[in-house]
């Protein structure tokens, strides 16, 4: 699905109990402590990353507050999910945007809220519960919006004392049901396909020097690459689990989170951009932008931009060569040019 809800590929992390905490508001918060992630796919590692949270518990290069950090400059928070916090990659988009903002055009600033595996219903509680209580100086919001994250409920997740990536949903739209605290939010998560382990497990997994006291599951690890060897492989395209179509209209739930949404924005005078951020099979069967994303701008009163644009008239090979060959996201030069 392109983020870390997702079983289609393994991931070792390098002890996140340091780093990745709950969180009520953004559901959970990175710490300063840096700890590298890797995503192996059929036994074969597609990236290592760094974990590392600003100030403010994101993932944006630069800490923030609320008052403005560059005189001047035009100033939109981001909103989205692991493509917009891409913390696989060396730099992230907003980073990107900002840095070449210094040499051509007016300075920019985009202080970054997005959250790996997060959508809808925490973009309302960062909003709402953050930005807005404690006084952001804005111009506006970006809305970066991938396949699915309109209809993604409260996302949370917590490492400490854990051995596996553990993750979940809440399944109310009601922000009132929402977990409050780190024991309420543990009874909710469930472990999902990514292994912490200590740092000198890191290093022995990237070496593939698997060690017999590392919880690794057998079959993904062993058997697969043996079976790669026995017959031939499939294409990429074929290995890579496509997500699956969202629906196209919205429940009582998402509809009052986005007028709330709306409201503040209103209240702010905020201008509001909504931009849509394609996902590879899109890009190769000429999808084009889901209507949701099209609705939640109208709801919004905000402009939307179809992402899919900065990749027009590539060629299904130069498409592919801008992702990831398994995994869902967007390598390095996708997301460059997205930027």
């Amino acid at each position: 699905s392109g983020d870390w809800s997702s079983d289609v590929c393994s991931s070792d992390l390098e002890d996140t109990g340091r780093t990745l905490h709950f969180d009520p508001v953004r559901g959970y918060r990175l710490t300063s402590t840096p700890a590298r992630h890797a995503r192996v796919v059929y036994g074969r590692t597609e990236y290592v990353g760094t974990l590392k949270g600003n100030n403010q518990g994101f993932a944006d290069m630069d800490d923030f507050g609320p008052p403005r950090s560059i005189p001047g400059a035009l100033r939109f928070a981001v909103l989205g999910d692991s493509f917009s916090s891409a913390q696989f990659l060396d730099r992230n988009w907003p980073d990107a945007v900002e840095r070449r903002s210094v040499t051509s055009g007016p300075p920019l600033e985009l202080p970054n809220f997005s959250v790996d595996g997060a959508g809808l219903a925490n973009w309302w509680s960062i909003v709402a519960r953050l930005i807005d209580t404690e006084n952001y100086d804005l111009d506006g919001l970006v809305f970066a919006v991938y396949l699915g994250d309109l209809h993604r409920g409260f996302s949370l997740s917590d490492h400490r004392d854990a051995r596996r990536h553990r993750f979940t949903r809440v399944g109310s739209w009601d922000p009132a049901t929402w977990p409050k605290t780190a024991s309420e939010a543990r009874r909710l998560l469930r472990p999902l396909n990514g292994w912490i382990v200590t740092s000198a497990e890191f290093d022995a997994a990237l070496r593939g020097d698997w060690h017999p006291e590392l919880p690794r599951p057998l079959r993904p690890y062993l058997i697969a690459p043996l079976l790669d060897r026995l017959r031939p492989a499939p294409a990429p395209a074929e290995r890579a689990t496509a997500p699956a179509q969202p629906p196209q209209t919205f429940r009582e739930g998402q509809i009052s989170l986005i007028n709330g949404l709306a409201e503040i924005i209103r209240r702010r005078e905020w201008r509001v951009l909504v931009v849509s951020v394609p996902s590879r099979r899109d890009l190769l069967t000429r999808a084009g932008a889901p209507g949701d994303v099209r609705q939640f701008a109208k709801l919004l009163g905000a402009r939307f931009v179809d992402g899919g644009e900065a990749f027009a008239g590539m060629s299904a090979e130069q498409v592919k060569a801008h992702w990831f060959t398994y995994d869902a996201h967007w390598a390095q030069t996708g997301s460059d040019r997205f930027a």
